[in-house]
């Protein structure tokens, strides 16, 4: 705890200054900041572990660019049986009444007026669309007020290039890094917000390792200039077909990459060109207020303070993507859909969800706690310090225990406080509503674990009083 407060209280940009006085070694290790929806000087430093992922592990890239990646769990999907419907716009969440004020998810509703029935409601949409346009007020966990407290990543002016001729100045992955650093990501974040002019920008070539991604002596580019959260800002379009401000960023962009890379001739060797902006981002998903990555990551937005990926108000209905837990990019998007999957199996357990159903190991739990409680017996019974000398105290102290535990339980499920019990490893029997087998077992096993040592540092302290010599034990005070 004490090396981990820092981290999240210190900005990422302070963590690196303080260590590297170089000024592009600190520009190189804040960057990050970018790819998690913030600022160097707004994040927590604790996200300096990316830095540490690229320089010691690599960066992997699948063959055939990003998208062979939602290929994948397409044909993942289509071989489990999974019917997939494109084209179809949901414009509301179908809900049923249900005890306590609350709802149940049913369905959605598509633009052309069908209704889909589901038991399940798994909404990747950009969250605040979620929230503020697909449910009713009153079944918000989000709703509007709760957004105007928070950042959004910020907008992208995304640059698609197809070039004729190799282009050797550029890697698969270049950086160009503006002087004014600070000023770089006022324009972006501060109150006065503008299309930073120069921009830091991030330029790929992905033609540089993989060639099937554009024709022979030609290359592929990718420029990501990070913007205001700004539809206003306008939209893009292909071959100078966007808004005329993101066009003019555009061509700004393009020679500053022909000036600072040294290709004088870029502009005129680009043979397909297309722009995408904050606009495109609101109008084709949903994005709040056009932002590109989902919910900055700034220390009130990450972790545990990050919404969550369950409806605390609508049963049925749960949340994947950028602005649920754990976080940006596609990585963390897809274990926020794995997070879906756990909570849907009972699996309360830390790292990858098994590939097993929840009934394949069943009992394995409640046994591990039996084999404990017998340890302690043992113990107990070796030196009599708590149900072998007071048998009835210690069973009703447990039962008393037992008894405050399961109403705390009950109070943390009936608020949602607490994340619904169950793990892959269950008999699968409840006791009650949401109450395993296992949860009376473990918590006995607690009370009687703690009786025990409370017990034993009695009977430590009794000896110790005895050698020195004290008038009174501390057992008789």
């Amino acid at each position: 705890m004490p090396q981990l407060a820092p981290l999240l209280t210190t900005t990422l940009s302070r963590h690196v200054e303080r260590r590297f006085s170089d000024k592009r070694l600190q520009q190189v290790l804040g960057y990050p900041a970018v790819f998690l929806g913030g600022s160097p000087y707004g994040v927590p430093s604790l996200y300096h572990l990316m830095s540490h992922l690229d320089l010691a592990d690599g960066v992997l890239y699948p063959r055939g660019g990003l998208y062979e990646v939602i290929r994948a769990v397409e044909r993942v999907a289509r071989a489990e049986g999974v019917a997939i419907e494109t084209g179809a716009e949901v414009t509301s969440i179908v809900t049923t009444p249900t005890a306590g004020g609350r709802a149940q998810a049913t369905g959605v509703t598509l633009a052309d007026g069908r209704r889909v029935d589901a038991d399940l409601v798994v909404s990747s949409a950009d969250l605040h669309f979620t929230e503020t346009q697909l449910l009713p007020e009153p079944l918000r966990t989000y709703p509007q007020r709760w957004w105007d407290k928070r950042t959004p990543s910020p907008g992208a002016l995304l640059l698609l290039l197809g070039v004729d001729g190799e282009l050797p100045q550029l890697a698969h992955h270049t950086l160009l890094f503006t002087e004014d650093w600070h000023a770089n990501f006022d324009d972006i974040f501060g109150e006065h917000t503008r299309i930073p002019d120069p921009a830091s920008i991030y330029v790929c070539k992905p033609s540089a390792t993989d060639p099937t991604v554009a024709p022979d002596g030609s290359e592929n580019l990718f420029v990501l200039v990070p913007i205001p959260a700004d539809p206003s800002l306008g939209h893009g379009g292909v071959d100078r077909g966007g808004s005329p401000r993101i066009e003019a960023a555009a061509d700004r962009v393009i020679e500053q990459i022909s000036q600072w890379c040294g290709i004088p001739d870029l502009a005129e060797r680009i043979t397909v060109r297309r722009t995408i902006a904050p606009g495109d981002f609101e109008h084709d998903f949903h994005a709040w207020r056009g932002n590109a990555l989902g919910l900055a990551h700034t220390l009130r937005q990450s972790a545990v303070f990050r919404p969550r990926n369950a409806s605390k108000k609508v049963d049925a209905l749960a949340y994947a993507g950028a602005s649920a837990l754990p976080g940006i990019g596609l990585p963390m998007c897809l274990i926020s859909a794995e997070l879906v999957v756990k909570r849907l199996r009972g699996d309360r357990s830390p790292g990858r969800s098994p590939n097993r159903r929840p009934s394949e190991m069943p009992g394995l739990y409640l046994l591990a706690i039996l084999v404990s409680a017998a340890g302690i017996a043992v113990i107990d019974a070796r030196w009599r310090l708590a149900a072998f000398a007071a048998p009835v105290r210690t069973l009703a102290a447990v039962a008393i225990g037992v008894m405050f535990f399961l109403a705390w339980d009950a109070v943390g499920i009936m608020t949602r406080a607490f994340i619904k019990g169950g793990s892959s490893l269950f008999v699968g029997i409840d006791l009650a509503p949401e109450l395993p087998l296992e949860e009376p077992f473990f918590l006995a096993f607690l009370c009687y674990l703690g009786l025990v040592l409370y017990a034993a540092a009695l009977r430590y302290l009794d000896a110790r009083a005895a050698r020195t010599g004290t008038d009174e034990a501390v057992s008789d005070r």
